[in-house]
C-alpha cells in the first residue's frame, strides 16, 4: 500500500469510528506499571530533562526578545551584557 493510501485508510477509519470511550482497563494500566517498574529511574530522568528541554525552548525566544527590546530602545549595555 502506498502512503498516500494508508493517509486515505486512516483518515477512513477514522472517520466512520463510532464515538465511545475506549479508555484503558485497571489490567492494562497494571501491566503497564509492572512493565515500567524496573525502568522507573531512567523513566524519571527522561521526564525530568524533557521538562528542563521545554523550559530551554521556551526561554531562549524569550531572552532574545529581551536583548532585541534593549537595544531597541537604546538601552544600557550592561542590561545586555547580564542577559
Amino acid at each position: 500500500m502506498s502512503m498516500e493510501g494508508a493517509a486515505w485508510s486512516s483518515l477512513y477509519k477514522i472517520s466512520t469510528a463510532r464515538d465511545g470511550k475506549h479508555g484503558f482497563s485497571r489490567e492494562s494500566v497494571r501491566r503497564i506499571i509492572t512493565f515500567a517498574a524496573p525502568y522507573r529511574s531512567k523513566l524519571l530522568i527522561f521526564i525530568a530533562l524533557s521538562i528542563v528541554g521545554a523550559f530551554l525552548a521556551v526561554a531562549t525566544p524569550v531572552l532574545a526578545g529581551q536583548v532585541v527590546d534593549v537595544i531597541v530602545a537604546q538601552g544600557q549595555v550592561t542590561t545586555i551584557v547580564w542577559l
